[in-house]
C-alpha cells in the first residue's frame, strides 16, 4: 500500500453485526484492538468485566437447585466442597494439608513429663475419622506435641494452620512455624493461654507480646477451633493471624532471627503444653500449610 515499507502488510479487520452487515474494526492509536464483550442473559446483554491485571473472571455455574437458584461456584469453593481441608481461608497455594485419617504419614511426635502421650484417636475429629489425641505430662515442660518438615518454596511467605479442640481444660495450646533459608532461621509462634483468654506471638527479642485479651475460645471436647499464622520470613515480620472468626493484623511483629546454617526447609509444630500435675488434653484433627500467602 501507498505510503507503507514494502515490507509491511496492511489489513481492514472487519466484523459482522447481528443483522449481517459489516463493520471495521477500529484500533487505537497504538495499534491496540481494543474490545468491549458483552454476553446475552436470556433479556438484555451485559458487559463481560475483568479484574485490575485485565484478567477475565469466569465462574462455574451449575443449573438450578431444588428451589430454583442459580448456583455459582467458583474455583476455590469447588475445592472445598471436594473436601479440601482449607474452608475457612483460603488464600495462599497449598502445600500441605493432612488430617490423619491415614496415619501420621510425615509428621512425628513426641512429648515431655510424666504420662504424656501421643495417639491417634477415632473418638472426636472433624475431617477425617481421627484426631491425634495429645496428652501433656504432669511435671516438667508437661508437653506433647506432633512436627512436620517440608521443602521451601520461592516464596518465603508461608503459612500453617490447624483445627483443635480442648478436653475441657489445659495450660495453653502452641503452633510454631520455623523456617530455614540456609544461613538463618526465622521463627514464628502464636500461642493461647487458656486461664488468661489470651493470644500471644513471640517477637525477635525472644518475648511473648499479647495481640488479644479476653479471647474466648471453644472449650468443648468435639468442637474445634481454628487458627492460621501468616509469615513473611522475606522481610522478617509475621503477616496475619487468624482465630475462629477474627483477624488480626500481626505485620507490627518482628519474627525471631537467628544464625543457622542449615538446609532451607519448613518446620510445622503443634503443640499441648499440660497444667502442672494433670495430663489435659487437646485433640488436633488435621494441619495445612500454604505458600505464596498474599501480605
Amino acid at each position: 500500500m501507498a505510503g507503507y515499507p514494502d515490507w509491511t502488510r496492511a489489513i481492514r479487520l472487519l466484523g459482522v453485526d447481528s443483522d449481517g452487515n459489516p463493520i471495521t474494526i477500529l484500533l487505537g492509536s497504538d495499534g491496540r484492538l481494543s474490545a468491549l464483550i458483552q454476553g446475552w442473559d436470556g433479556a438484555d446483554y451485559r458487559t463481560v468485566r475483568v479484574d485490575s491485571e485485565g484478567r477475565l473472571s469466569a465462574f462455574i455455574i451449575d443449573s438450578t437447585d431444588a428451589w430454583g437458584q442459580i448456583l455459582e461456584v467458583g474455583n476455590a469453593e469447588l475445592a472445598a466442597r471436594l473436601g479440601s481441608l482449607r474452608v475457612y481461608d483460603r488464600r495462599g497455594m497449598s502445600i500441605l494439608e493432612h488430617k490423619f485419617d491415614c496415619g501420621l504419614g510425615l509428621f512425628s511426635v513426641s512429648g515431655v513429663g510424666t504420662g504424656h502421650a501421643e495417639t491417634l484417636n477415632p473418638v472426636y475429629w472433624r475431617t477425617g475419622g481421627y484426631s491425634v489425641k495429645l496428652v501433656g505430662g504432669s511435671d516438667g515442660d508437661g508437653t506433647a506435641y506432633v512436627t512436620a518438615s517440608l521443602p521451601v518454596l520461592p516464596s518465603a511467605a508461608v503459612a500453617a494452620e490447624g483445627l483443635w479442640s480442648i478436653d475441657t481444660v489445659t495450660d495453653f495450646v502452641r503452633m510454631e512455624v520455623d523456617y530455614w533459608d540456609g544461613t538463618s532461621l526465622y521463627s514464628a509462634k502464636v500461642y493461647y493461654d487458656v486461664s488468661n483468654e489470651a493470644l500471644k506471638l513471640y517477637d525477635e527479642d525472644g518475648f511473648w507480646i499479647a495481640v488479644g485479651s479476653g479471647i474466648k475460645l471453644n472449650m468443648v471436647a468435639g468442637m474445634f477451633n481454628y487458627w492460621k499464622l501468616v509469615v513473611d520470613a522475606m522481610h522478617g515480620n509475621y503477616s496475619r493471624l487468624l482465630v475462629n472468626g477474627v483477624e488480626y493484623d500481626a505485620s507490627t511483629f518482628q519474627l525471631f532471627i537467628t544464625a543457622a546454617s542449615v538446609a532451607p526447609r519448613v518446620a510445622i509444630t503443634f503443640s499441648n503444653y499440660s497444667r502442672a500435675g494433670n495430663n489435659d488434653v487437646v485433640y488436633l484433627d488435621s494441619i495445612a500449610a500454604s505458600a505464596v500467602e498474599p501480605a
